[in-house]
């Protein structure tokens, strides 16, 4: 059973081939991966287009800043590609109207970020993981499997 005052972090990671912001406050993943990318060319391959959304849900008012890191196929596990830190002032924040929330329960803060890399090369078959560094704990969120034509997928598409 969880404490009342014990902080509340949920994470979801989507790997796509893009991200649309619709009308509405609506988004478009387009082409989402189901834990394993095949790629039909010969590595290193380049793609016009890959997108990773995070979404982070936290206790309000105890919103920590996170450190985000991307690490592609073939990078030492202390040497991400891709590292960036989001916070409440800078990541787009969900509102929700007055009214509609439910004072008896505990408030979350939603952060969400999206990477758009264009061009995005791949130099070899692996794993694209994605980890966060929040309150000094690294958390492993997501991860997809990059498997070439002719082998079969590597590794598990667990964060």
């Amino acid at each position: 059973m969880r404490k009342s005052g014990s902080p509340i972090a949920f994470w979801q990671v989507l790997f796509c081939d893009d991200i649309r912001n619709e009308v509405g406050g609506k988004v478009s993943y387009m082409g989402v991966y189901k834990g394993v990318m095949r790629v039909e060319e010969a590595f290193p391959v380049t793609l016009p287009k890959f997108a990773i959304a995070v979404s982070y849900r936290q206790r309000h008012g105890e919103e920590k800043p996170v450190t985000l890191q991307i690490f592609l196929p073939g990078d030492a596990d202390d040497k991400p590609s891709i590292e960036g830190e989001i916070s409440g002032e800078d990541a787009e924040m969900a509102d929700m109207p007055d009214g509609m929330i439910d004072p008896k329960k505990p408030r979350l803060t939603v952060m969400e970020t999206g990477l758009i890399l264009a061009p995005f090369q791949l130099a070899q078959p692996g794993m694209i993981k994605v980890r966060a560094l929040c309150d000094g704990q690294i958390v492993h969120i997501g991860a997809l499997c990059i498997a070439g034509a002719n082998n079969k997928a590597t590794g598990s598409p667990v964060a």
